[in-house]
């Protein structure tokens, strides 16, 4: 007891709590790949709302490590972990959502959560997030249907590099509500494609 009482003083005084010391251990443990150890330090921490200890076991259980393979567990975990802003887990249900989105068009289900995933991720400047909203603006699924939105995200995608942006804007510029958008008075000069896109 009197132990735990000083190395709890001695990581207060360094500004390290607990869980982050705990997160640290398993996450070691983990990469050691010592799942039993992990998951003895982890799960405590994920019950408490450790976003970090969520994420990592939900990885475990996607795997099958040191437990067995519950992908529901898993999603549910990504879930807790993305909730309590965990960027890995948001980063990871916005590429599930892509997935989807590709795979089922239309037909996706709770699709304004999922494009605030994918929209967040393509904020923190992933290419194909960029170029997954500029089909849904320049489609209208599961957002209002809007050129001038999926031109900007389709821009955004070309200059990161991304590789069928181009095309998806240039089929995009082929279309007629894409011309209804940008008709200006007569003898007004349209701005050309990307040109005002940071």
């Amino acid at each position: 007891m009197k132990s735990l009482i000083v190395l709890s003083a001695l990581l207060a005084l360094s500004g390290v709590t607990f869980a982050e010391a705990g997160i640290e251990e398993g996450l070691a443990a983990y990469q050691r790949k010592d799942y039993a150890k992990a998951m003895e330090i982890l799960k405590p921490l994920a019950e408490n709302g450790n976003a970090e200890a969520q994420y990592i076991l939900a990885e475990m259980y996607a795997g099958g490590q040191g437990v067995a393979k519950d992908e529901q567990e898993a999603v549910k975990l990504v879930l807790k972990s993305a909730g309590n802003g965990n960027v890995k887990a948001q980063d990871t249900l916005a590429f599930w959502a892509m997935r989807e989105f590709r795979e089922k068009g239309q037909g996706v289900e709770n699709k304004a959560e999922k494009i605030k995933w994918i929209t967040g991720f393509a904020e923190r400047g992933d290419p194909e997030a960029m170029n997954m909203l500029g089909m849904l603006y320049s489609s209208g699924n599961g957002v209002p249907i809007t050129t001038i939105e999926a031109e900007k995200w389709y821009c955004r995608a070309i200059k990161k590099g991304h590789p069928t942006a181009s095309r998806n804007l240039g089929l995009m510029m082929a279309g007629t509500i894409y011309n209804l958008e940008r008709v200006k008075k007569v003898g007004e000069k349209l701005e050309a494609p990307c040109s005002k896109v940071e």
